[in-house]
This record gives C-alpha cells, structure tokens and sequence, in this order.
C-alpha cells in the first residue's frame, strides 16, 4: 500500500502528495485511485513511497505503461538515492526498453 505521510526531508527533496491507481483494485472492491507520496520524474516516471510489510518503507520507481503502471525497481529506503539512481536509470535507457 502507497504510504501518505511526507516527511520534511521529502518535501525538500519534491515529493508530494498524489493520486495514484490502487495498486491491487483490480482484485478487490477498492477505490480505483488513492492518495500516494510522489516524486515525479516525468509524465511516465514517479517514485512511490510504499509500506514496506517487514517494516519502513521503500521507494519504488514506477513507469506508466499505456492505461497501467508497472514497477521497475523497489530496492531503495532512501529517497534520495530513489531520485538519484531512478535518474541514473533513465539516462541509460531508452523509453521503449524501460518494460
């Protein structure tokens, strides 16, 4: 689930509080889309901030693709090595090779 609390230090590093689809509505009876803290990197990129089930959370680089988005990576605890590797990401490939 999309965490939606924002921490100082992700409001100084440009997280907000955004929409996103729920990522499982498409099994249950859940609202279609909830509140989410968001990066966005682009029209087709944000990190999430998700609940972590062991505990935390973890920053996820989510990619839209036609009406869904998929997730790339879901390694990182930091947002700010989330933006800086999600960047690094993205320059070294080309959009069509993201998924």
């Amino acid at each position: 689930m999309y965490a939606t609390v924002i921490t100082e230090r992700e409001k100084q590093l440009g997280f907000v509080l955004g929409q996103m689809p729920h990522p499982k509505s498409q099994y249950l009876a859940e609202p279609e889309i909830v509140s989410a803290v968001l990066f966005r990197l682009d029209g087709n990129n944000v990190i999430a901030k998700v609940i972590d089930p062991i505990g935390g959370y973890r920053y996820y680089h989510k990619h839209q693709l036609g009406d869904g988005w998929v997730t790339v990576s879901n390694v990182e605890v930091d947002p700010q090595e989330a933006i800086l590797k999600t960047r690094e990401y993205l320059s070294s490939h080309e959009a069509t090779e993201i998924c």
